[in-house]
């Protein structure tokens, strides 16, 4: 009877696409599961390195890749903007355990992940197709995980982490606490992560649920405008997801239901709420079916809706809906390839599509090369349609924009002690949106801004091991061409990374584990800056880990946009027990 029902809301979703057509911005968030054989095109960072991350939050673990560059407005989580090579916030595609969480509202908002450090298992990023992932670690049946650290400007944070059954259910709760004055006024925040994981597994069907819950207060000092150093900001978040995966023979297919509500409430004033506060919820729905029907030809159908209530830009839906054929076919034993053919459709913006092409060739047992081309959608957020206020002006005729990528990569690898790769990637902007203006007394007006043409490349090279006292090394670069600016002033798009280099240093001295990550950051039209992040860690018996982190530990004066400075030197010790 189970088999049935899942069977008939298979069909229903089919049959969706013939009463309207809808969207999905790009690829499918299965994409980055099913790439795993074609691992060249992906970056990763796993568990194991994971540990020893100073700061140990989700979001602060992809500003230790050089594709990408995370501005973050205050340490530990409280609000991130993501690029990767290059592109804005807004463009970028995230996904949490295969489900796309972009914020319909605004790309802010995209890269607040309701996941403690307890349950992430690995972090992949796709330059090619901007993407970046993130995957949760299995729950198991038993075992326990604390945590606390104090620190600098009042720090203190405090987690749990509870495995256990229930008959055949695997179960895990998490739950972090962070409190802090903050390194300067209007800086201080309060955060909380929630998370419930449960997995069963019956022979060929698996079953996944999840539930994150992330609310955080905050002062947000020029989060937005320097010309209001007194901001706040309050965000509650609550994701729900149910996974299924069903096999009858050689026919199977999946099932990804997911639910994201994302609460904001901001302040530009905290010292005077009254003079201007507005208050933001979206809901974003989305269902998505894969069927496997023969070896090698998979069919992907999803629908997908977004909603906004808000005090400043009313109230806004739109449904988008995909229809993917992938085709994975078996041509030699040394070469892989996934080929995506897309329709889309978006309310209000009509039928598109998007597809994607990837190629990795092996040259024995130790080199490979790869090539990938791609054509994505971004719709924009429902800021850039609808706001407006003295100083800025949304866009209700803006244009979808459409996106070329080209990659060539080539890697190589020294049995198990030294890996490098290569990469040379183009990238084509149609209708670029950004907020742009001409005149410094102007407001910033949401545009589509034409052709934007990216080029660059980088290379990444890993020692692995090196000896006993120096574990590992590794050290990846990218270069980006800089686009040439169409306007005098631009927001987002004229002002990102042009050099990024990033080293890192394992280490083992007297029993100590040290990570020292170093990052040389250069953007196009502002003074480059290094930053330096650090983790000393010991273990005492089996199940006490000490350790200290420190970012910035130099204290280098930098600004990570204009007019914005970036964030001073923050120690924390603490302490970690499993059972």
């Amino acid at each position: 009877m189970r088999r049935r029902v899942f069977i008939l809301g298979g069909l229903l979703s089919f049959c969706s696409y013939f009463t309207g057509f809808s969207q999905r911005i790009e690829l499918s968030p299965i994409l980055i599961e099913r790439i795993r054989y074609l691992t060249i095109f992906l970056e990763e960072m796993k568990s194991n390195e994971l540990e020893g991350v100073p700061f140990g939050y989700c979001e602060k673990v992809v500003d230790y890749f050089s594709e990408i560059e995370l501005r973050e407005r205050n340490l530990f989580g409280v609000q991130q903007d993501l690029s990767i090579r290059g592109a804005n916030f807004e463009n970028n595609f995230v996904y949490l355990n295969g489900a796309k969480v972009n914020d319909p509202q605004t790309g802010h908002f995209s890269l607040q992940i309701p996941l403690t450090e307890f349950d992430l298992e690995k972090v992949t990023i796709d330059g090619s197709s901007l993407q970046v992932a993130f995957h949760l670690k299995k729950p198991q049946r038993e075992g326990i995980q604390l945590k606390s650290s104090w620190g600098q400007h009042s720090l203190w944070e405090e987690a749990f982490s509870i495995n256990f059954p229930l008959k055949e259910i695997k179960n895990r709760i998490s739950f972090e606490h962070k409190i802090s004055s903050g390194s300067k006024q209007d800086t201080d925040f309060k955060l909380h992560n929630l998370v419930y994981y449960a997995l069963l597994n019956e022979e060929e069907n698996n079953w996944e649920f999840l539930f994150g819950w992330q609310k955080k207060d905050f002062g947000a000092d020029s989060f937005y405008s320097s010309f209001y150093p007194h901001q706040e900001e309050h965000i509650d978040q609550k994701f729900f997801q149910l996974k299924t995966e069903m096999g009858i023979h050689s026919f199977s297919f999946s099932n990804n239901l997911y639910f994201r509500h994302h609460r904001d409430k901001f302040v530009l004033n905290r010292h005077d709420p009254s003079f201007y506060t507005n208050f933001h919820t979206t809901y974003v729905w989305g269902d998505e079916f894969l069927f496997k029907i023969f070896s090698g030809l998979d069919f992907l159908t999803g629908i997908f809706k977004e909603k906004i209530t808000s005090t400043r830009l009313g109230r806004h839906s739109r449904i988008k809906k995909e229809l993917t054929f992938r085709f994975t076919p078996q041509l030699r034993s040394n070469l892989l390839s996934q080929l995506d053919l897309s329709l889309l459709h978006c309310q209000g913006y009509g039928l598109n599509h998007s597809f994607s092409s990837r190629w990795e060739y092996s040259i024995g047992d130790a080199s490979k090369i790869g090539l990938s081309v791609h054509r994505l959608l971004r719709y924009p957020s429902f800021t850039e349609l609808y706001y407006f206020s003295p100083v800025n002006r949304g866009n209700t005729s803006l244009e979808e924009e459409k996106i070329y990528s080209l990659e060539f990569s080539f890697s190589h690898k020294v049995e198990k002690n030294i890996f490098t790769k290569l990469s040379i990637f183009f990238r084509k902007h149609k209708d670029a949106i950004d907020w742009v203006k001409n005149n410094l007394s102007s407001p910033w007006e949401a545009k589509n801004l034409g052709k934007l043409e990216v080029e660059g490349g980088g290379f990444t090279l890993k020692i692995n091991p090196w000896g006993e006292k120096l574990r590992s090394i590794r050290f990846s670069y990218t270069y980006l061409h800089s686009p040439k600016a169409s306007y005098s002033y631009s927001k987002y798009v004229f002002d990102s990374l042009q050099h990024k280099f990033v080293s890192q240093w394992k280490l083992s001295l007297f029993g100590w584990n040290l990570n020292l990550l170093g990052k040389f950051n250069k953007p196009y039209r502002r003074n480059s800056y290094v930053l330096w992040d650090l983790k000393l860690e010991k273990n005492f018996f089996s199940n006490l880990k000490f350790f200290i982190e420190g970012t910035n530990i130099f204290n280098q004066n930098y600004y990570e946009m204009v007019e914005i400075k970036g964030n001073s030197r923050w120690y924390k010790i603490g302490v970690k027990v499993n059972f």
